[in-house]
């Protein structure tokens, strides 16, 4: 399993990768969607989803060390999905 700080990094060059603007410098880095439409913050040992136009602004509750870049875009996909009344 990788450490989190690995696992973070290719999380970050995958969502650079997929032109998100990526902040990796910061104290909490950051990926903002192309849109602009939502922001992912990289905590310690914790990603967090701000996306206004649907409510969310917390944690995702995931372990990222244990997916892959492709598994965590699939997750993300699945947050970002609108609820049904």
């Amino acid at each position: 399993m990788l450490t989190y700080l690995a696992a973070r990094s290719m999380m970050l060059a995958g969502l650079a990768g997929d032109l998100y603007t990526v902040k990796a410098s910061l104290k909490v880095p950051q990926a903002v969607s192309v849109s602009g439409s939502h922001t992912l913050r990289f905590k310690a040992q914790a990603v967090y989803l701000e996306c206004p136009a649907l409510g969310i602004n917390h944690s995702m509750h995931l372990d990222i060390r244990a997916l892959t870049y492709e598994q965590f875009r699939a997750v993300l996909a699945r947050w970002l999905q609108p609820s049904e009344p």
